[in-house]
């Protein structure tokens, strides 16, 4: 778990740049600059998910971003207080996936 954190964590430093995508959340996501980052992957993918799928996030207003290492994985955040980001997760758990979790990068 701490080797996927890191990955994630410097996926989201690599490659997290604000898009077209973006532009209809609420929150522009941005790097990640300390270790007390909070997101919410709500899930992950083998392929690149459907515009469909990132609509209903989009739908939601929750800012989002998608990392990919071996997976494509969807993080809501970045969320600097754990409070916040567990509001969030419960929110993403009653409305996209009830599987979905809080990661601290």
């Amino acid at each position: 778990a701490k080797l996927q954190n890191e990955i994630l964590k410097w996926l989201v430093q690599t490659s997290a740049k604000p898009t077209k995508k973006r532009q209809g959340t609420k929150r522009a996501s941005t790097s990640v600059q300390s270790k007390n980052t909070y997101y919410v992957q709500v899930d992950s993918f083998s392929k690149k998910p459907s515009k469909a799928y990132l609509n209903q996030i989009k739908k939601a207003s929750l800012p989002y971003t998608l990392a990919k290492d071996s997976v494509y994985k969807v993080l809501v955040g970045p969320y600097s207080d754990e409070k916040k980001a567990r509001v969030v997760l419960k929110q993403v758990k009653t409305r996209l996936n009830p599987k979905a979790f809080l990661t601290k990068i």
